[in-house]
């Protein structure tokens, strides 16, 4: 119950997401980004390490990496044609979650920087939500 659960294990075979601009935003806080990063977008790798928070350190032949696990899918649930579009549903489920995680993160961190009340948004909001007359 103390360690992670992590879906890997030491010597699982992981590929890294390709999307520069999500991996960049999901490494914040899990080792940060390295432009040095790059070359390892789409490409598989080696599970070294699981550590207790969920990290994971993958060898990647020339370069080894500390990555969000959600960085990460299972090799072995890829197809290896690189054109090929055939990611299973729940990956695609996954990345849409992430991709509405980070939109969800943006907007707040948004809201926070200009200091909105939620009074003074639900009054803006007012005239939208009120339900038009009848006649």
């Amino acid at each position: 119950m103390g360690a992670s659960s992590s879906k890997f294990n030491s010597g699982d075979t992981v590929m890294v997401r390709n999307d520069k601009s999500t991996v960049q935003e999901l490494q914040k806080g899990h080792g940060g980004w390295n432009d040095d990063m790059e070359a390892i977008l789409g490409k598989q790798g080696t599970v070294k390490i699981v550590l207790p928070g969920g990290d994971i350190y993958a060898d990647f032949g020339e370069s080894s990496w500390r990555l969000n696990p959600l960085c990460l899918t299972s090799a072995g649930s890829q197809r290896s044609g690189a054109g090929e579009r055939k990611g299973s549903s729940s990956d695609e489920r996954e990345d849409m979650l992430i991709r509405l995680l980070l939109a969800a993160a943006a907007a707040a961190a948004a809201a926070r920087s200009s200091r909105m009340s939620i009074s003074s948004l639900s009054s803006e909001l007012d005239p939208f939500l009120s339900p038009a007359p009848l006649r």
